[in-house]
């Protein structure tokens, strides 16, 4: 685990006059890069940037900057997911919260997922060119990047030119610094890899044009004028110096190991000799860093003919950098510090070959911009043989890994225990699940709970407060044993003292003892209920649950064995729980064992959903559909079966039992909707719904009690997008009718349902024509749309609609990789929901990370 850069905060307050900050270091340009996850640097940067120098391109403009004399800085404002409506509600606070010269903003692939047509985009980034230039700041826009390729370029990036022309702003095309290259070039279809970012970082500083030298005087301190405001804390961040000198005396110390893992996620190596650096990644880093034991021996202070190790760790390419090259180590210092950043003099070995010693060689791979260091010289060897990685050498020598070096790393578990009562409340218990290694962890560690949340959210994904135990020992209670495998990546808990000693005598090269966790009863207590523990003997995992119906559930597919009630603990309504965080019950997760995580609210037989989406089948993308009953999703079925990009679906179902199918199909230049339906066994052939407009997107359908479909959507009329409905009237369907009042704005994303008294409603997002999206809704009166009404942000009826879905929304089958595209009927007795998973995921604060 890499150790943080330290910051110094400093508190500036105004009592009578302006404070000017000052600065011994003069940046030539401040630049922000403003967009959604390619702009974030999706998978690399994981968490939200928040306008830190990491991402996919930026440290490479950055330094690119740099190295023609001009010191800059480059700031990460992309947002996962992020529709270019909510980039034109987000950018006046970026802009106004970061003085800078030049805005990148790259903008608009979201659209294309999320039903949001392209004159929309355009005006969207129309609006965020004014907003910038507003604000003194230069903006700079880009072209979108291959995805699709033929549907991005044809819909989007020539309206993209045009706007950049017709507002005189810079343009950069990345399109076509990707495109003649994308198959190399991308991380997953539609996020770039590190050599893509590369290839947009050049694309960038080629598009700024800033060449000149900047010329700085020495001795000469340039004092920008900025005003600090009251009480507003600056934080300066400060980049760790490698030190000039070192302790040259001889310490007489013994080799010590280095420990080694591996990240098959960012396929990075990591090499360590803190003990307790080591410790943490083994016992908290499940599934993201897979521990491969002692790779060598070195000194961990100066000894006679030895040079140190200086380590430095890159937060872009989430690498590590090891070297005892000092005019390496200075030309980093010096011309890479803001994507090379020093932390440590990690140890100390021998440049040249002393007795006992073996080379520990190193190699750099181009394509994931990453190091790799061993002694073994086959593994080198087949390395180099792939043509992925280049030889750099032999790095330095160490002592080699020994049967006179053993890794020690084993703690016993105490044999007993303060048994005093210590009186204390029962805490909750935090569960989190990995899809990835389909593993369980609970933890009362708050400090471990919460550095999972903010950190490790892409591994594990926190469900909140599961149980209530104590912290220590109480009347009758008794400890439960944690353990740890490494190998299998997977936690045990124990109460059972034999259990518990047998694992030490006999599997502690496999089952690791961490801690003694908490205390419960072996026996049940008034107020508290069973703990079921169940093994998985193809995971050889375990998973502990109280909730009888996900035992069941999980029983019955024959993958899990019952080992029946592990303890007994306190429910979760023990006490008020943390409602700041998704419900346990919320599990928008299409990639996890369905076994695993059926709720107990899904699990009741009452319940029934529908669910339709989009699914890329090679040239074009597909409508499919699924059915959930009995607990398990039924096969998939094609409703097409074309070349045609078939978009954004959304379904809904009558009493009759009719389901309705509608959504959008895309070609070149416009969309148009088409239906499909289902009397329970055969769908009809896709037919075309009647609507003149040039674009047609995000549809959304309800079937009101007399069985009649209703659809709203956006429709382009050539000037602006604008709400329509429509309803289905025997065979036909009727001429579309406006919603939305007359603007010269855009009216997007609508959602169609019926309230409490039978009326049908649309609720949709607008632009309110100075500045910002709104919330907007109109209400059927039988013969016509009442007039909009703004909205809060937070209507409540529409939350407690989409808080319905959220608590009984199943397991999304595992072909659905874009929820975004995605649309579900829920019926559960005699309430009935039909919404566009965007909504969900919206509600949930989990964006699509597009």
């Amino acid at each position: 685990m890499r150790k943080q850069c330290k910051r110094i905060t400093i508190l500036f307050i105004l009592f009578c006059s302006l404070t000017v900050l000052k600065t011994n270091e003069v940046f030539a340009e401040t630049l922000i890069g403003f967009g959604d996850s390619i702009t974030k640097g999706w998978p690399y940067i994981l968490n939200s940037p928040n306008g830190a120098r990491v991402g996919g391109y930026e440290p490479t403009l950055e330094t690119l900057l740099n190295n023609i004399g001009r010191p800059s800085q480059v700031f990460n404002y992309g947002v996962g997911g992020e529709i270019t409506s909510t980039g034109v509600n987000r950018i006046n606070s970026v802009l106004g919260a970061r003085q800078a010269n030049y805005i990148l903003i790259l903008e608009g692939i979201n659209d294309y997922n999320g039903g949001i047509s392209s004159n929309t985009t355009l005006f969207n980034l129309g609006v965020m060119i004014d907003k910038s230039k507003a604000h003194g700041v230069t903006p700079v826009i880009g072209t979108l990047t291959p995805y699709p390729p033929h549907k991005v370029e044809s819909l989007y990036n020539g309206h993209i030119r045009r706007i950049a022309q017709e507002k005189n702003t810079l343009l950069a095309n990345q399109y076509g610094a990707l495109s003649s290259n994308w198959n190399g070039l991308n991380q997953d279809g539609l996020h770039p890899n590190q050599a893509g970012y590369r290839a947009m970082a050049q694309e960038w500083f080629d598009a700024l044009d800033l060449q000149s030298e900047v010329v700085i005087q020495p001795g000469v301190v340039i004092q920008p004028e900025v005003v600090i405001q009251p009480e507003v804390v600056v934080q300066p961040e400060v980049v760790n110096e490698p030190p000039d000198s070192y302790d040259q005396t001889p310490h007489g110390s013994e080799p010590i190991p280095v420990y080694h893992f591996y990240s098959p996620v960012i396929q990075r190596q990591f090499l360590t000799l803190d003990e307790n650096e080591k410790n943490y990644l083994v016992n908290n880093m499940d599934g993201s860093w897979q521990y491969e034991g002692i790779v060598w021996y070195v000194y961990p202070l100066y000894e006679t003919d030895t040079l140190p190790v200086y380590r430095f760790y890159n937060p872009d390419m989430q690498s590590h950098l090891f070297t005892l090259d000092e005019n390496e180590k200075d030309y980093m210092a010096v011309n890479m510090k803001y994507v090379w950043r020093y932390e440590t003099m990690a140890f100390f070995v021998f440049p040249n070959r002393k007795d006992g010693t073996s080379p520990v060689y190193r190699m750099y791979n181009q394509s994931l911009i990453t190091h790799f260091f061993t002694m073994d010289s086959d593994e080198r060897d087949s390395m180099l043989s792939t043509g992925e990685w280049s030889d750099e050498g032999i790095a330095y020598y160490a002592f080699p890994k020994t049967n006179d070096y053993l890794d020690d790393y084993d703690q016993t578990p105490p044999d007993n225990y303060d048994q005093t009562p210590h009186g204390g409340n029962p805490i909750p218990v935090y569960s989190f699940y990995n899809p990835v290694i389909q593993r369980q962890l609970l933890t009362l560690d708050e400090n471990e709970k919460d550095y999972i949340v903010n950190n490790m959210s892409n591994l594990w994904q926190y469900e909140g407060i599961v149980w209530y135990v104590y912290p220590l020992y109480e009347n009758d209670t008794l400890p439960v044993f944690r353990f740890y495998s490494s190998e299998l990546q997977s936690h045990l808990f124990s109460i059972d003292e034999n259990e518990k000693n047998y694992i030490v005598e006999n599997m502690k090269d496999v089952w690791r003892y961490e801690s003694m966790a908490f205390f419960v009863f072996p026996k049940q207590k008034e107020g508290t209920s069973p703990v079921y523990r169940m093994y998985n003997p193809s995971l050889v995992s375990y998973f502990f649950t109280m909730d009888r119906n996900e035992r069941d559930s999980m029983l019955n597919t024959g993958e899990w064995s019952d080992e029946g009630t592990a303890y007994y603990a306190f429910p979760r309504d023990f006490q008020i729980i943390d409602s700041t965080l998704p419900e346990k019950n919320l599990r928008l997760r299409s990639s996890l064992s369905q076994s695993a995580t059926i709720t107990a609210q899904t699990m009741a037989e009452n319940i029934k959903a529908e669910l339709v989406w989009s699914n890329s089948k090679g040239i074009g993308s597909q409508i499919m559909y699924s059915r959930y009953k009995n607990n398990r999703w039924s096969d998939e079925v094609n409703i097409t079966n074309n070349d045609s990009s078939n978009m954004h679906p959304c379904i809904g179902k009558g009493a009759d039992g009719a389901t309705y199918v509608v959504w959008t199909v895309v070609n070149d230049m416009q969309s148009k909707l088409f239906f499909s339906q289902c009397d329970g066994v055969t769908w009809t052939p896709p037919a075309p719904i009647p609507a003149d407009f040039k674009s047609n997107t995000a549809p959304s359908v309800f079937v009101m009690q007399d069985n009649m479909p209703w659809i709203a959507w956006s429709g382009f009329d050539g000037q602006v997008d604008n709400i329509y409905f429509s309803k289905k009237t025997a065979d036909r369907w009727d001429t579309p009718q406006k919603i939305n009042m007359d603007n010269a704005v855009p009216d997007i994303l609508p959602v169609i349902g019926m309230d409490e008294a039978g009326k049908a409603w649309v609720h949709w997002s607008g632009y309110d024509g100075s500045g910002n999206y709104l919330n907007y809704s109109s209400v059927w009166t039988g013969s016509g749309w009442q007039a909009e009404n703004q909205e809060e942000t937070n209507n409540n009826a529409f939350r407690a609609k989409i808080k319905l879905m959220l608590r009984l929304v199943p397991i999304l089958p595992e072909s659905v990789t874009n929820p975004a595209n995605a649309s579900i009927y829920i019926e559960n007795g005699g309430e009935i929901q039909s919404l566009p998973l965007r909504y969900l995921e919206k509600a949930a604060e989990k964006p699509i990370q597009n």
